[in-house]
Parts: structure tokens; sequence; C-alpha cells
């Protein structure tokens, strides 16, 4: 028995070489037209056709391609919303965008006049005395030179009282420190307890 071949239609035979055409970069117009003249599985033949061509072509390209620009991304160069990013108009944290132009954290702490921490939260590590009276270092988990600070008298022990007063600077040889001076009502520094505000 002698099995007869189908040979493709002229209208499938156009198709393809446009099809061939348009994945080497050259567009063929009037490819609708084309595409009219097909049966039902010539159509079907021909989707199957280009689906595995262009994955085959995308996969190629792929460790080649890249985003632009992107408005949400998970790692990015550039984005407006990220969660690691070099530059973001918004990020997740400090510590995943080097820089961003809409980022606050705060940071804070209440000390005793001992210089133990009594609560604190947002990153401090700790509280100490510093040789003089009234001169305590808080420790952050990160660089707070150039944020700001707010501190006030905190009657956390007996006999403390709020009417004294409290300076808080960043600490010279570190960046991750911030002295805080506490002093009597006259002006003499004396240990008191205080709470800190760091906003970055």
């Amino acid at each position: 028995m002698r099995m007869l071949e189908r040979r493709p239609s002229p209208s499938m035979v156009v198709a393809l070489t446009g099809l061939a055409v348009a994945m080497t970069g050259t567009g063929v117009a009037g490819e609708a037209a084309q595409m009219s003249g097909l049966d039902r599985r010539e159509k079907r033949q021909i989707t199957k056709i280009a689906t595995k061509v262009a994955n085959k072509r995308i996969t190629q390209r792929a460790p080649r391609l890249s985003v632009a620009r992107a408005a949400t991304a998970d790692t990015a160069n550039t984005a407006n919303t990220a969660n690691t990013a070099t530059t973001a108009k918004s990020a997740n944290s400090a510590d995943t965008a080097n820089s961003a132009a809409t980022l606050t954290s705060q940071a804070w702490a209440v000390v005793d006049a001992a210089g133990a921490l009594v609560r604190s939260g947002g990153g401090i590590v700790s509280a100490s005395v510093l040789p003089g009276a009234g001169r305590y270092l808080v420790v952050v988990n990160r660089n707070v030179a150039g944020c700001a600070y707010q501190a006030s008298i905190e009657g956390n022990d007996p006999g403390d009282t709020d009417n004294g007063e409290v300076s808080a600077n960043p600490w010279d040889t570190d960046p991750n420190a911030v002295v805080v001076g506490t002093f009597g009502p006259s002006g003499t520094p004396v240990a008191e307890g205080f709470m800190l505000l760091i906003t970055c």
C-alpha cells in the first residue's frame, strides 16, 4: 500500500516564509493576509512553529536582556519601589538601599541615671556611662551621624526631677554612637535618667 504525502499548500509556504523572515528581525507586511488563506490545521501548525521559534530566540537572548526602568522590583539599580536597590524613591529599610528619596527610620532609648537601658527600640545596641558627671554613650546598629536627636530628662529613678537639661550630639570617634549630657537646673553636669529619640 503506497502512502500519499500531503504537501503544504501555497498559502502555508508563504506563511512559513513570512514567519522565517520576521524572526530574523525584518517586518513583513500583510502577515494577516498570508494567514487568512490557511485552513485550521495549517494555522495550528504555523502557531506551534512560531511559538517554538520565539521561545528559542528568547532563551538565546535572555542572558543579555535587561529592563531599563521598573516601577516595582525585588532587586534593581533604579526603581520607584524596591526591596533592594542602589537608588530608590522608597525602600524597605536603610540596610537594603544605598540611597533613597523617602526613607525614615527612628531609634529610641530610655536610660536611667546609672547608664542602664530601661527600654529601647529601632536598633539601639547599648547604653553606658562615660567618664565625667552626667555623660552617657548610646550605641545604635547603624550610622546615625547625620540624623536628628531629641532628648529629655526622664524621671526613672527615685529623687529624679524633670527640671534639668539634656544635650545630645554625635560621637566623634564612632558614627554609630550618640553622646548624651545631663545637667541640673543650674546647668551643672549631674547624673540623670533621660529619653533619647534619633530620627534619620
